[in-house]
């Protein structure tokens, strides 16, 4: 089985954030030469993935779900048919956050496929499938984790202890 180190990165000031969750993944990719990595930064939290195989890595607060007025016109844009059907099955009260998911999904994907948002037809990406998985955070947080192989297991580490 693959293993896929996650580490944690608290970022304890927004306006730094960005370029500490660069310097740590600096740090942490230097001790491992040759190995595919992703990152991943909201507000104060930053994901750095490291595998063997391609990786996609992405998180996102909460507060940046969007609103119940712009959901319809999101869902529209960014979700194919498929993950449409899967928002609307939620509990209103849940399909912000779940739209956020989704879109973790997205990214984690096209993160490990060496793509970026704008290079494809996102919503003509289906992120439901197999490959990416949603990822436990923290609290406040949404995540998800692409790779080329389903059966990679997990490490968490913590930044800069372990």
């Amino acid at each position: 089985m693959a293993i896929v180190e996650i580490w944690k990165v608290p970022l304890p000031r927004t306006d730094t954030a960005r370029a500490e969750s660069h310097a740590a993944l600096r740090h942490i990719s230097a001790d491992r030469r040759g190995l595919a990595t992703s990152l991943s930064h909201s507000e104060q939290l930053a994901l750095v993935a490291v595998a063997k195989r391609p990786v996609g890595v992405d998180l996102e607060h909460i507060g940046n779900a969007p609103t119940v007025e712009d959901l319809d016109d999101l869902a529209f844009l960014t979700l194919s048919e498929h993950e449409r059907r899967h928002l609307v099955a939620a509990p209103a009260e849940r399909q912000a956050i779940e739209w956020l998911q989704l879109w973790t999904r997205k990214e984690a994907v096209l993160k490990a496929g060496g793509r970026a948002a704008a290079d494809a037809a996102i919503r003509d990406l289906d992120a439901l499938g197999a490959g990416v998985r949603e990822l436990d955070v923290a609290p406040g947080y949404v995540g998800a984790l692409a790779t080329t192989g389903d059966d990679d297991g997990i490490v968490w580490r913590t930044y800069p202890n372990d």
